[in-house]
């Protein structure tokens, strides 16, 4: 499980178009401000666990929450989902 420094996160986004993006806020949060073309899959749904499964488990994905105690629990439920290359923004949102 990798927790990276807001300079990492834009880093591995800058380097890597395309990457899966996503935002773990709920919508009302989402439709304010997101972080480019993130996804939002709400933490706080219980479809959570469904709808995060839907993703490409072995590809790199970022995730984001407002300020990082929602990603963090995600980051491990992903991993107990078979996630291999997940990374997750220090202090979600509001660091960014």
């Amino acid at each position: 499980m990798i927790r990276v420094s807001k300079a990492s996160f834009k880093t591995i986004l800058d380097a890597n178009p395309g990457v899966t993006l996503v935002d773990l806020r709920t919508p009302t949060e989402y439709n304010g401000e997101k972080i480019g073309d993130a996804v939002n899959i709400d933490f706080l749904n219980s479809s959570f666990g469904v709808e995060i499964s839907k993703l490409e488990k072995d590809s790199l994905t970022l995730i984001y929450c407002k300020s990082g105690g929602r990603s963090s629990r995600a980051l491990s439920q992903m991993y107990a989902l078979g996630f291999t290359n997940v990374r997750e923004l220090e202090g979600g949102y509001m660091g960014w």
